[in-house]
This record gives C-alpha cells, sequence and structure tokens, in this order.
C-alpha cells in the first residue's frame, strides 16, 4: 500500500511539474493544453522524421557520388586517352614532317601545344632546350606511354612515341589539364563539383569521397573527389526546403482539422462540463449532466460520475434541510410533544420517500404506549394502526437498545426503529415508516434517521428535564410551580376552588442516616408511587424537595382536600420498604406529616397557600408526625409572628454586634495539653446567652448565617491576638455559603493577615454531610484553603453516611468523631471496634483523629486505648467567652504547640 501511493505521489509531481511549465507559457486551458501537446508531437515527429530522412538520403547520395565519380572516371579516362593520342598523332605527323625535312619551323610544334621534343638518339630537344637533363630518367621510362616530370620547378607530361623510335614529347601539363578538360565536373545528381587530377600516386582527401583509375603503360592515375560535407549540406538544403513546404502544408491542415474536428470531438465536453459545474455551484437543483447520453467514452462517464454525484448531494441536501428543519422546530414546539413528534413523521416521510410513518413513545415497565402519531401520508393512504402491532411486539423482543429492522411484505415493507429514551431502558422510541416495494434504504439514510429520531429523543429529554423528576418520575419543582401559578389564577378568574397538600416524610434524615441513600431513595419512590395512585388525573404532583411532595389539587375545598391527604397518609403508612441490613432482611416503616391550604381561606396567591400548608406541616410534625393538619387563619398568623420575632431578633444581634465567640478547649489525649479551641456562635441579649441550636435554623432559613460565621471568625481572632493565642488551633464550623462562594475563604485569610494571625493555627469544620452533597465542590474549597496553609477538619464522622472512601476523597488534616459513637464508649464494643479501626486508618494517613462529647474519665481512658489523638467535652470544660487555661482537679491544661 505504501509502494503504492509513492508511485501515485511521484506520477502526481510528474504531472504537476509537466502542467507548470505549460501554464509558465500562458495554457491555462485544458484546450490550449491540448493543442500544444498535438502540434509539438507533430512538429517532434516531423524533425524526427526528416532528421532521419537527411541522414537516409545522405548515404544514399554518397553511394550515387561514389557511382558517379567512377562513371565520371571513365569519361575522362577515355577522353584522357584520346587527347594523348591526338597529341601523339600531331607529334608523329610533325616529326616526320620534320625529320623528312618537309617542315623546319619549329613554331608549328607550338600550335600543337608542343612545349618541346627530345629525340634521344640525337640527345637533341626541338623547339626548346632543357640543359643538362639526365637522360637516365627517360630509361626509367622507356615502356611508359607518358608520364609526369618536374623540370625547371615547372611540370610536364612527357609522352612517349615509341613508333618513331625514341622520341619524348613535352607539354605543360596544366596545358594538358586544359585540353584533357582535366579539373572541374560536376555530379549529375547535385550538381556539385568533382577535382580531377593526375597524379603518380592515388590522391585521398580527408573529409572528400576519392575515386582514382590508373593510366595503362604509366605510372600514374587519373583522380576525381567530391567533398563530404558539400553532399551532406546540399542533401541537408534540399530536404529542409521540401520539409518546410510539406511542414507549412500540414500545420495548416492540422489547425483546420482541430478546429473543424478535434475541437469539437475533445475540447467541446471539457468545456461543457467545466460550465455545468460552474451553474452547479449557482443553482444545483436546475443543473444537470446529460453527455453520457450521447457517448460512452471517459468524458461520457465523468458526466455520469457528476450527475450521479448531483443527484445525491441534492438528496443529501434536502435530507440535511429536513434534519435542520427539525432541529429549528425542536425548541418551538418544547412544549408540546405531539407536535414535535407529528412533524418527524411528516419529515420522515419526506426523507424516505415513504407512504407513511408513525412514532410511538413505549413504557415497558408499564406495557403503555404514551405517545402515538401517525404523519398525514399514514392517514390519507388508510393505513391501519394494527399492521404495526405485530411489528412492535418483534422490536420488543429484540434485546437492544437501538435494533432498525425491515420487514418485507409482498406488496410494501415495513422499515422500524427501536430506540432507548433513557438509561432506565424504561422507556423506547418506536418509529415506523412504509415503503413502497423495491425501494432501498442506504446507511447514509440510516444517519438522518438516527438524527431526526435524536432530536425527538432530545425533546422528550428536554421536556422531561423540564417537568419531570429524574427518580421520581413526578413533575418537578420547577413546573409544579408553574402549574400551581397558572392553576391559582384560573381558579381566580372563574371562581373556582382549589386546595394544595404539601407532604415530607418523617425522621427521613433518620433513615439515610442509619440506612443509606439508596434505601432513602427507594422510600421516596414509595411515597411517589402512592401519591400516583392516589389522586385524580386532573391533579398534578411533584417532587416540591428533598423529601416534600406538593400536590395541586384543582376545583377541590379544603375538606375534600383533607379527605385526598388523609388517603395519602393512611396509604403511605400501610407500605413497607424492604431493606437488607446485616445480612437480615426487614421491613421498614414509613410515616409522612401533611399541610393542606385551601384558596381563599389561606391566600389568593400560591405563595400565601404554600406558606400555609407549611406552617401545617410543620405543626403536624411538632404534634407527633404522621397526621394531616390544616390550620386556622389566626393560627397562621400567630405562627407567622413568632418567625417575625425571631428574624427580628437574629437581625438585631447582628446589628449591634450581640454575636460573640465561645471557645471550648480541645486537648491532647496523651498529655491532655489543651492545643485548640472550637469556636462557637452565640447570642447575648440582655445578659442572656442563647445558643446556637436556639437560632441556628432560623438564621440558615432567612440567610443569616454566612453573616453570623463572619462576625464569629473575626471577633475570635481578634480575641485571639489580643489574649497572645497565635500558637494555638482555633476550629470554625464552615457553613454552606462559604462553600458555595470560595471567595469568602480569600477574604477571610486576608483578615488573617492584616490581624497577624497565622493561617495554619485555623482549621475549617465542614460536616460530613455537606462534603458529600458536595463533593468536587468541596474538594475545591479544600484545595484553595490548603494553598493558604489553612486547616481542614471532617466533622460528625463515623455515622450515617460514613464511609472510609470519603478520607480518600477529601484531603482533610483532622476527622472528629461524631458524639453518638463517644457516648459510653467505654461499655459499647461495637463502637469501640469503630472507632479502632478508623484510629488505624486515619495513623496510616497521618490524619489526627479527634473525639468530641467526652464527658467522663472511662471514656477519655477508652479513647486513648483506641488510639485517638485529640478530645473535647464537657470533661475538660464548658463553652466559656474567654479561652483562659482551665484547671480540673489537679490537672493543669496547658497549651502546647503540636503543628
Amino acid at each position: 500500500m505504501l509502494n503504492k501511493r509513492n508511485i501515485e505521489e511521484k506520477e502526481r509531481e510528474s504531472w504537476y511539474r509537466i502542467n507548470k511549465l505549460f501554464e509558465f507559457f500562458g495554457n491555462r486551458t485544458f484546450s490550449k493544453k491540448i493543442r500544444v501537446i498535438l502540434f509539438s508531437v507533430v512538429i517532434v515527429s516531423f524533425l524526427l522524421g526528416i532528421t532521419i530522412f537527411i541522414f537516409m538520403e545522405a548515404q544514399r547520395q554518397t553511394r550515387e557520388a561514389e557511382e558517379n565519380l567512377k562513371y565520371l572516371l571513365d569519361k575522362k579516362y577515355v577522353f584522357l586517352q584520346r587527347e594523348i593520342k591526338d597529341i601523339e598523332d600531331k607529334a608523329k605527323v610533325a616529326l616526320t614532317s620534320y625529320i623528312k625535312g618537309e617542315s623546319k619551323d619549329i613554331k608549328y610544334f607550338t600550335l600543337l601545344n608542343i612545349y618541346s621534343i627530345y629525340m634521344t638518339e640525337k640527345d637533341k630537344f626541338l623547339i626548346k632546350k632543357f640543359p643538362k637533363i639526365d637522360k637516365s630518367v627517360f630509361n626509367n621510362f622507356r615502356r611508359a606511354s607518358y608520364f609526369i616530370l618536374n623540370l625547371k620547378g615547372k611540370k610536364f607530361l612527357v609522352i612517349n612515341i615509341k613508333s618513331l623510335g625514341k622520341y619524348f614529347v613535352f607539354v605543360k601539363f596544366e596545358n594538358f589539364l586544359k585540353m584533357a578538360n582535366i579539373g572541374v565536373d560536376f555530379l549529375p545528381s547535385l550538381e556539385l563539383p568533382v577535382s580531377f587530377d593526375i597524379s603518380p600516386h592515388k590522391i585521398y582527401k580527408e573529409g572528400a569521397i576519392c575515386k582514382n583509375k590508373k593510366i595503362e603503360n604509366t605510372n600514374l592515375y587519373l583522380n576525381a573527389c567530391v567533398e563530404k560535407s558539400k553532399i551532406v549540406g546540399a542533401v541537408i538544403i534540399d530536404t529542409i526546403l521540401k520539409g518546410v513546404f510539406i511542414l507549412v502544408i500540414l500545420i495548416i491542415l492540422m489547425e483546420i482539422i482541430y478546429r473543424n474536428m478535434f475541437e469539437k470531438l475533445v475540447t467541446y465536453p471539457t468545456s461543457y462540463l467545466k460550465k455545468r459545474i460552474q451553474d452547479m455551484k449557482k443553482n444545483l437543483e436546475y443543473t444537470s449532466f446529460d453527455l453520457h447520453r450521447y457517448t460512452e467514452d471517459e468524458f461520457g462517464e465523468i458526466s455520469k460520475a457528476l450527475e450521479d454525484a448531483r443527484e445525491k448531494i441534492l438528496s443529501e441536501k434536502k435530507k440535511l434541510v429536513l434534519v435542520k428543519e427539525t432541529t429549528t422546530k425542536m425548541y418551538s414546539f418544547s412544549s408540546d410533544l405531539h407536535q414535535f413528534a407529528l412533524f418527524v413523521a411528516n419529515n420522515l416521510d419526506k426523507l424516505l420517500g415513504s407512504e407513511g410513518s408513525a412514532i410511538w413513545l413505549y413504557s415497558k415497565s408499564e406495557n403503555r404506549t404514551d405517545l402515538k402519531v401517525h404523519s398525514d401520508k399514514f392517514i390519507s393512504n388508510n393505513f391501519r394502526e394494527s399492521i404495526l402491532e405485530s411489528k412492535k411486539q418483534e422490536l420488543l423482543k429484540i434485546h437492544k437498545r437501538n435494533v432498525y429492522k425491515l420487514f418485507n411484505g409482498e406488496i410494501r415493507s415495513i422499515f422500524a426503529v427501536k430506540k432507548e429514551v433513557d438509561s432506565s431502558e424504561d422507556y423506547y422510541l418506536l418509529a415506523f415508516t412504509i415503503l413502497p416495494k423495491g425501494k432501498r434504504l442506504e446507511s447514509e439514510d440510516m444517519h438522518y434517521i438516527d438524527a431526526i429520531l435524536s432530536h425527538l429523543i432530545y425533546n422528550i429529554h428536554l421536556l422531561s428535564l423540564a417537568t419531570v423528576d429524574p427518580l421520581t418520575k413526578l413533575y418537578n419543582r420547577r413546573f409544579i410551580v408553574s402549574f400551581a401559578e397558572t392553576e391559582v389564577k384560573e381558579a381566580l378568574r372563574y371562581k373556582r376552588p382549589l386546595s394544595i397538600i404539601l407532604l415530607d416524610i418523617d425522621n427521613f434524615k433518620g433513615v439515610n442516616d442509619t440506612y443509606g441513600h439508596p434505601v432513602g431513595d427507594e422510600v421516596i419512590k414509595m411515597v411517589a408511587d402512592v401519591l400516583k395512585t392516589e389522586i385524580r388525573e386532573t391533579d398534578k404532583a411533584g417532587r416540591y424537595g428533598g423529601e416534600e411532595f406538593i400536590i395541586i389539587l384543582p376545583n377541590t375545598p379544603a375538606e375534600n382536600a383533607l379527605e385526598v391527604a388523609e388517603r395519602v397518609r393512611k396509604a403511605i403508612e400501610s407500605r413497607k420498604v424492604p431493606v437488607e441490613t446485616e445480612g437480615e432482611k426487614i421491613e421498614l416503616k414509613v410515616t409522612a406529616s401533611i399541610g393542606v391550604s385551601s384558596l381563599g381561606t389561606h391566600g389568593n396567591t400560591f405563595f400565601e397557600l404554600l406558606q400555609a400548608a407549611d406552617i401545617a406541616l410543620y405543626k403536624a410534625k411538632k404534634e407527633g408526625k404522621n397526621q394531616v393538619q390544616i390550620l386556622e387563619v389566626e393560627d397562621i398568623k400567630k405562627i407567622l409572628q413568632e418567625e417575625f420575632e425571631d428574624k427580628k431578633f437574629i437581625e438585631d444581634a447582628i446589628e449591634q454586634g450581640k454575636v460573640i465567640p465561645y471557645f471550648q478547649p480541645i486537648l491532647d489525649i496523651n498529655t491532655l495539653d489543651v492545643i485548640g479551641y472550637e469556636v462557637l456562635a452565640r447570642i447575648k441579649y440582655k445578659n442572656e446567652i442563647t445558643t446556637a441550636d436556639k437560632f441556628i435554623k432560623s438564621s440558615i432559613r432567612f440567610g443569616f448565617a454566612d453573616i453570623i460565621d463572619e462576625q464569629v471568625q473575626e471577633k475570635a481572632i481578634e480575641l485571639a491576638v489580643k489574649e497572645k493565642m497565635k500558637d494555638k488551633l482555633l476550629f470554625f464550623n464552615l457553613s454552606r455559603g462559604f462553600i458555595e462562594n470560595p471567595s469568602k475563604i480569600l477574604k477571610f485569610e486576608e483578615y488573617l493577615f492584616k490581624k497577624g494571625f497565622p493561617s495554619d493555627k485555623v482549621v475549617f469544620e465542614i460536616t460530613e454531610e455537606e462534603a458529600i452533597s458536595e463533593v468536587n465542590v468541596v474538594k475545591e474549597v479544600i484545595r484553595i484553603a490548603k494553598n493558604r496553609k489553612i486547616k481542614f477538619a471532617l466533622d460528625d464522622f463515623g455515622v450515617g453516611y460514613s464511609t472510609f472512601t470519603y478520607i480518600k476523597q477529601f484531603d482533610v488534616d483532622i476527622i472528629k468523631l461524631d458524639g453518638s459513637l463517644i457516648k459510653n464508649i467505654d461499655k459499647d464494643k461495637d463502637n469501640q471496634i469503630i472507632v479502632e479501626a478508623i484510629a488505624y486508618i486515619c495513623k496510616k494517613k497521618g490524619i489526627k483523629l479527634l473525639a468530641e462529647m467526652v464527658e467522663t474519665k472511662e471514656e477519655l481512658e477508652t479513647l486513648k486505648k483506641l488510639g485517638v489523638d485529640y478530645v473535647q467535652g464537657y470533661y475538660f470544660g464548658k463553652p466559656s467567652s474567654e479561652p483562659n487555661l482551665r484547671q480540673k482537679g489537679n490537672v493543669l491544661y496547658r497549651s502546647k504547640k503540636i503543628f
């Protein structure tokens, strides 16, 4: 695969370079590139062909030149022999006349182009003499018909006239060449000059073609040469002249053919496809590719591929539009699930081209279909709902959360989907779409179906989150309050009665503390089930708080509301919640306290009705629980007055600075040295001290808890600095406001710095209940505080929610054992085992263990044996406004720095 990819990359790189070269010269269209390629091929082919032709023609002309030279030599030889014969004959005639004495005029020889005649017998020269000539020269050539002789720097042709005896005729060689026409001639085919000469040896000129012929009875050769380069040059010139003419004709023909045939055949499809692609960008829907209808070549295949792609893109676009519409409508139909489900069903028909669709919301636990919606096509085609029932059963039998199944039929098919709505596997969304026979669904269709059904499921979740409590499946606080406010307005408008019921589970904290949260959840769900079965369809029940429930009763006067409340109370009392504890199965009995209020009697707003029902509920709990209460208006006013007085008392205490810190000593269990104090809030008013248990709930209810904590902290620090107690630990209870708003911790650190009190001597106590209810928030608060050297203690540890994993989760320095574990621990073996186990883990983790509410010496000694580090309680002293050293008996409690 890698080699193939490398090959493709190399091919692409090669194509890129060639293409860039074309475009560099301005050829930026496909037709121009094709044209350049075509003409380049023609020209290159022509040049290659003409080169080969020149080479072959040169070879042919060379061979022909050799043959012509031979022919010319033969021709010249005959003419040469004839000329020599003619001179010889003329010389014989002249000599004969001379010898006979008939002619003594030597000028006669000159007219015969004879330079001189040598008579060997007489050793005499006629006409012109050659003095000092070596006679042996003539002896060497006695048998030669003629020869060349150089005399006095001049070349002569000497002819031996044997028939007359020993006579030698001298002719100037240059004159003889003229007479014999030996010099330059021309090749017949190329008209190239051929040089001829006569020499006593063979002559071969460099870069020339030469031929020679030996002259009989002589030592001479007749030579003929022609320059080879001139042959090649002549061939090149001749071929180029002819070739250029042919090339011009060929280019003209190519241009005509290209414009009239090739351009239409090749460049038209590319131009067509380019234009269609540009049109497709502007309007995808009304642009089509149809070239494949007229051709089956590559352009036809490209056209078909583009048309298929266009149709697919168009289809996908339409589907995306439907999905987008579904997304847009999702929020506008967030409060009307039926309308949104109908919208989705109609979109399924458009999406798949189906004949009808149906969407059902099915509850498995109750075997009930809560929602049924059929598309417009489903209804117009008169399909019966019964055809889907069997398909529904088959889907539900498949043990998968999400299922896609196609049921094929003879006339049509049904595509069915089952999708999980919630993680409890209780609710399923069932979708059915009826397809024409032969209709096939692609994988992309599944994605779009998933998308729009997911929008529907998301809407169900939105509606559920907005209206339903996830644990009880009752309406949540937001919805029930909104519903109640609307119903109150409607009741006032049409003068109808209306009542509300407020219900609270008795001793619910004890259930959680004893059996844990899972059992507490089961109790809450049991109460919710009672409400679902004991109220009318027109009534609405909701979870108002942790263990609080509210019931809105439209068109119901007070007396009827009391009957409903009593029926609900009895139903809850009669139910039992199975619990398994320590291997033993028990049935937990649950009761509830209920308050009732009625419109008109207890107020004309929902808030007033809720307040009246809450006060009645408070009275029901105060008077023994497990009962229903409805109060008279006077009783409500009285209770509200008491609450008002409590609020005024706390407000005045805060404004007048009456909130003060009290200090309870904390000691090292081994040395009994005072290592610090727990700082507690008190209100000092008219020399009376009000403890925190009398005002803390009201302060939390009215939002004063944070202010009280801040005042206690600041006064405690000021006193500690004044009393020079910077070596003592100060334990402060941390309210929820500090947990929810870490900036308060930063502000407190600034105060410590300002007062000069070391932050590592501050310990924040956080209750276990608060810690596990806000785990991540508490972790962050602890991290922020510890970065500033502030220590943390986990309070009330060992009962209720307690689990050793909290020690792992929270980075605390001290764990405070709950007082319920300490009381009579010297006698309670079970509590001893628990405390010893906690002490062992704390030691391994480097965490100090503190036991509070120590009241006897026996408890102290037992805790020492179990490994507890610190103690506090009435045995060592009650909380006091001044943290002075205390003495009990003969023991002096001294300060000691231990951190």
